[in-house]
C-alpha cells in the first residue's frame, strides 16, 4: 500500500511523466536483482577457483612458470617482464596506430559510463523505431513471416560471428588439444609453457629493440611470447609449428560445425 501511495504522491506533485519515470526506474532496478546476484556468484566462483585452476597456479608460482621472462608488449618503450606479474591483472595491448596518437594515458570513468549508456540507448531506440515503423506499414503487417525470417537470419549471423570469436580468440580449443594430444595425465599441467614460444633478443632490429635490454640488472638473452612458432636456431626459425596447424584446423572445424548446425535450423 505504501509502495503505491509513493507513486500517487509523486503524480500529484510532479505530474504523470515524473511518476511514470519513477515507476519505470523501480521496475528496471528490481529486474537487475537477478543479474546482480548472478554476477556476484560468478565473481565468488572465480575467486574460489583461482587456487584450483592449473594455468593460474603456474603463472603465479615463480617455481613453475612465474619466472619466465616475457617479451615486451610494444616496441621500444615496453620493458621485459616476468610472467608472474600478470597473475593479478592483465592489460590489453594497445594497437600501434592508436598508441602513436595518444599523448596522455589515464582511466576515464566518463568514457566507461558513456559506453554503457550509449549501448542501452541504442537498443531502446532501435526497438522503439522498429516497432513504430512496422506498425504503420500495412505491407509489413501482411508479411510478418518474412520479417521474422530475416530477423532470424540476422540472429544466426550474429551467432556465427560469436562462434568465430570464441574459436579464434579463446583458449578452449588449445586447452582441449593439449589435454588430448600432449598431456600425459589429461590435465593442464604444463599448458602455459606449451603455449609460449622462444625469441632470441639479438634478433630485434633497431626499430623494435626495447630501450632497456635488462631485467633486474641482468641482460636478457631470450624471452618468451604467446604463440606456436619454431625456436631460434632451428631450420624453420620462427615459422608456425605443426601444433599451430593442428589448432588452426580444429578451430576451423569448430566454426564449420556450428555453421552447419545453424543452417539446418533455418
Amino acid at each position: 500500500m505504501l509502495y503505491l501511495l509513493a507513486y500517487v504522491s509523486r503524480r500529484r506533485y510532479f505530474g504523470e511523466k515524473t511518476a511514470l519515470y519513477f515507476a519505470w526506474l523501480g521496475f528496471y532496478t528490481s529486474m537487475l536483482s537477478l543479474p546482480a546476484a548472478v554476477g556476484v556468484l560468478t565473481t565468488l566462483y572465480g575467486l574460489i577457483g583461482m587456487t584450483s585452476n592449473t594455468p593460474t597456479v603456474e603463472i603465479c608460482d615463480r617455481n613453475i612458470a612465474g619466472n619466465i621472462i616475457m617479451c615486451p608488449a610494444c616496441n621500444k618503450t615496453c620493458p621485459y617482464d616476468y610472467l608472474r606479474n600478470q597473475c593479478t591483472f592483465s592489460m590489453d595491448v594497445v594497437y600501434p596506430e592508436y598508441e602513436a596518437r595518444a599523448t596522455v594515458y589515464r582511466l576515464n570513468p566518463v568514457t566507461m559510463l558513456c559506453l554503457v549508456v550509449c549501448s542501452v540507448f541504442a537498443i531502446i531506440s532501435y526497438r522503439i523505431i522498429s516497432v513504430g515503423w512496422l506498425s504503420r506499414s500495412p505491407q509489413w503487417r501482411s508479411h510478418a513471416h518474412i520479417a521474422t525470417a530475416i530477423t532470424a537470419s540476422l540472429l544466426n549471423l550474429v551467432i556465427i560471428l560469436l562462434m568465430n570469436k570464441i574459436a579464434y580468440t579463446s583458449d578452449f580449443i588449445p586447452r582441449f588439444l593439449y589435454r588430448v594430444l600432449h598431456s600425459p595425465d589429461y590435465s593442464l599441467r604444463g599448458f602455459i609453457n606449451f603455449t609460449l614460444s622462444s625469441f632470441d633478443t639479438s634478433d630485434f632490429d633497431n626499430e623494435t629493440r626495447p630501450d632497456n635490454s635488462t631485467l633486474d640488472g641482468v641482460p636478457v638473452r631470450e624471452c618468451r611470447y604467446k604463440g606456436f612458432r619454431e625456436p631460434p636456431g632451428s631450420n624453420n626459425e620462427y615459422l608456425p609449428t605443426l601444433t599451430y596447424w593442428h589448432i588452426f584446423a580444429a578451430r576451423l572445424i569448430f566454426v564449420v560445425i556450428f555453421e552447419v548446425r545453424i543452417l539446418l535450423r533455418l
